[in-house]
């Protein structure tokens, strides 16, 4: 069998970030739920096995349901792991682009380019939706302009739900 490996800032955020799976009605089933995520390793469990040892806890949660916040958990933490790759790289030469994936709904935020610091990454660094296969990148300064950074706060505050925005810590 391949062992896996997960980084140590996607391990991190899966360990102290707190997940709300729909199936959790108490406190102490969400600290159950997410302790499932990772294996004995600190790796994350493949899907199959996280959703066999959910199914151990409640036999009746739905596949698809349990599926779309896995998918959206460890999304959110391998984009941990890359954002701190970009800050260690600084922002001296790079800016970091939004590329808008399949999702109709956010396509006017592709291409969104601003500074590493700008605080619209704080709230709307992917993923942004169930499904939302959309990524960011480094572009270099001298080939992109910057973006209105309000215009861009104001844009995707109206088109990313509020329980998909993230919150600096």
């Amino acid at each position: 069998m391949i062992e896996s490996y997960t980084p140590q800032t996607a391990i991190d955020y899966i360990k102290n970030t707190s997940f709300m799976f729909s199936l959790c009605a108490t406190v102490n089933e969400k600290k159950r739920i997410n302790d499932l995520l990772l294996t004995d390793k600190d790796n994350i469990k493949p899907f199959s096995k996280f959703f066999k040892d959910v199914r151990s806890i409640d036999p009746d949660c739905e596949r698809e349901t349990i599926e779309r916040e896995y998918i959206y958990i460890t999304q959110s933490a391998l984009t941990a792991e890359r954002w701190a790759d970009y800050i260690r790289d600084g922002g001296d030469r790079y800016y970091i682009q939004l590329r808008i994936g399949d999702l109709e709904h956010l396509k006017p935020l592709h291409d969104i380019t601003l500074p590493i610091d700008a605080p619209f990454w704080c709230e709307f660094l992917p993923p942004n939706d169930w499904y939302d296969n959309s990524t960011f990148v480094q572009v270099r300064k001298s080939k992109y302009t910057v973006s209105d950074s309000k215009e861009a706060y104001k844009l995707a505050s109206q088109l990313v739900a509020p329980n998909f925005r993230k919150t600096s810590k």
